[in-house]
């Protein structure tokens, strides 16, 4: 395993704030301070609450925008990830519907159908979880099934 992949399933943990059961508003990054007490935390109560996210972590994925793929970007490569304004709806004055014109206030029902965004978003959970599993136990199991998933969104596909 490269030093690189642990260190950006660690910054993934990092970007997002870990679930310790208590509510917390989200930050983009955690610090230092904060990891560690919930470190400490884990040693002292043996919150195995976070432990049971990273092995069911460990049998999720991989992810990756060019699975399960509704629909194209506009450059038609399926490796470019899609994503869609929610507010922004077909033209039903033109024929193709496009440019698009702007709903305030309500979703655009397409956005539901494009699976890119649920692929990230499932990418960081299960990350998130398996970086808090290896940093609190030590445990290589956490990290190499990182590793993998890393892996195979950012490197391989199935196209």
């Amino acid at each position: 395993m490269t030093r690189f992949n642990i260190l950006l399933c660690m910054a993934f943990f990092i970007i997002s704030i870990h679930a310790s059961g208590q509510q917390k508003q989200k930050f983009l990054i955690s610090d230092e301070s904060e990891v560690k007490a919930t470190k400490q935390q884990y040693l002292l109560k043996g919150n195995e609450k976070l432990m049971s996210k990273a092995e069911a972590a460990l049998l999720k994925g991989p992810f990756s925008v060019t699975f399960n793929k509704t629909k194209l970007a506009p450059s038609g490569d399926i490796h470019d990830y899609l994503s869609q304004a929610p507010y922004w709806w077909p033209d039903p004055s033109k024929g193709n519907g496009e440019p698009y014109i702007r709903k305030d206030g309500r979703r655009n029902p397409e956005i539901y159908k494009l699976n890119d965004r649920k692929q990230l978003g499932d990418l960081t959970e299960v990350l998130n979880d398996l970086a808090m599993g290896f940093y609190l136990s030590g445990d290589e199991k956490y990290a190499k099934q990182a590793d993998e998933i890393v892996k195979v969104f950012f490197y391989q596909s199935r196209y």
